[in-house]
């Protein structure tokens, strides 16, 4: 099968133009009623330990990091836990963190020691803040746990991630380093795209399935796909979501390594 490589200028914009596709499902369906270019107003929320905590006099110097998660999603408490690490080493350069619990519509005081539990277990050392009757939450309309806000030092947002895909988070970290002034953003790659045939039929068959919610149809109309084209990217890139939609990160990172040698 003739594969077609797309090169320079157009490779690069055809590149970024199939990401753009890719995640702005993702990056629109975040939050409902704020987005990029709105501006957070100040709020006051207890934390985790019953103290008054307001946004406005918490934002980072150069960024802040807001993650809505709950206890119940173990996709929150990875974040949380990743959070906790770049807090770490970019804290110093004018990075906050603040994670806020939208746990239940009501809030249950015997959970707490669950929240607890679950700050503990990701060893996150930045503020926790409760959200107890999720006013927050549905002021952002906020559409999946865990979903984050980036906000520069005015509390505008700049970026807006609904869950934790792990196909999104080296953009989340460049997003970060680029406010916090931490080295340049890498040169986009150039990779092999296929140009039409079965395998672009079997892609969108993936994506009904998807749709349907039924990704393990979704993984074999793929693999169909590769086998009319074992470079075909987008197709990998929609494998990567499946394989950590059915709780296999092994198989999400071994593919995520295969689109990464496409690049040139």
């Amino acid at each position: 099968m003739t594969i077609k490589t797309i090169t320079g200028k157009a490779g690069i914009g055809a590149l970024l133009l199939l990401a753009c596709i890719l995640v702005s499902a993702a990056h629109a369906s975040a939050f409902r009623r704020v987005q990029e270019g709105s501006k957070i107003e100040d709020f006051t929320l207890e934390t985790i330990d019953g103290k008054d905590f307001s946004l406005s006099k918490n934002l980072g110097e150069k960024a802040t990091l807001v993650i809505f998660w709950a206890s119940w999603s173990p996709r929150s408490v990875e974040a949380l836990a990743d959070y906790q690490k770049i807090y770490e080493k970019r804290s110093g350069a004018g990075l906050q963190v603040i994670a806020i619990n939208a746990e239940h519509q009501e809030f249950v005081p015997g959970e707490m020691g669950l929240y607890r539990a679950a700050v503990s277990l990701a060893g996150a050392k930045y503020p926790v803040l409760m959200d107890k009757s999720l006013t927050l939450y549905n002021e952002y309309g906020v559409s999946a746990l865990p979903s984050t806000l980036l906000l520069d030092s005015s509390s505008t947002i700049v970026y807006a991630l609904s869950g934790y895909p792990t196909s999104m988070r080296d953009e989340l970290r460049e997003k970060v380093d680029g406010m916090l002034g931490l080295g340049a953003k890498p040169k986009e790659p150039e990779i092999h795209v296929a140009a039409a045939g079965k395998a672009v039929r079997y892609l969108r068959s993936a994506q009904l399935f998807q749709k349907r919610g039924m990704p393990h149809k979704a993984i074999e109309a793929i693999g169909k796909a590769m086998e009319e084209d074992p470079n075909y990217a987008e197709a990998l890139v929609l494998l990567v979501e499946l394989y950590e939609k059915v709780g296999e990160p092994a198989k999400a990172e071994e593919t995520r390594a295969r689109l990464k040698t496409l690049a040139k």
